[in-house]
C-alpha cells in the first residue's frame, strides 16, 4: 500500500510540475500580446519580458 501511495504521490507531482509550467507558458504569451495589443513593438515587449522574467527568476 506504501509503494503505490508513493507512486501516486510521485505522478501528481510531476504532473503539477506540468501544469506548472503550462500556466507560466500561457501567461507569458497573454503578457506579450498585451503588450502588442498596447502599442508596443512586438520585439520590445519580448525584451521587456524577459528582462522582468530574469529579475524574478521566472524565465522558461
Amino acid at each position: 500500500m506504501k509503494v503505490s501511495l508513493a507512486r501516486q504521490l510521485k505522478d501528481l507531482e510531476k504532473e503539477n510540475q506540468r501544469l506548472r509550467k503550462a500556466v507560466s507558458d500561457y501567461t507569458l504569451d497573454a503578457l506579450i500580446l498585451k503588450e502588442v495589443v498596447e502599442g508596443t513593438s512586438i520585439i520590445r515587449a519580448i525584451q521587456r519580458l524577459l528582462d522582468h522574467s530574469k529579475t524574478e527568476g521566472t524565465v522558461r
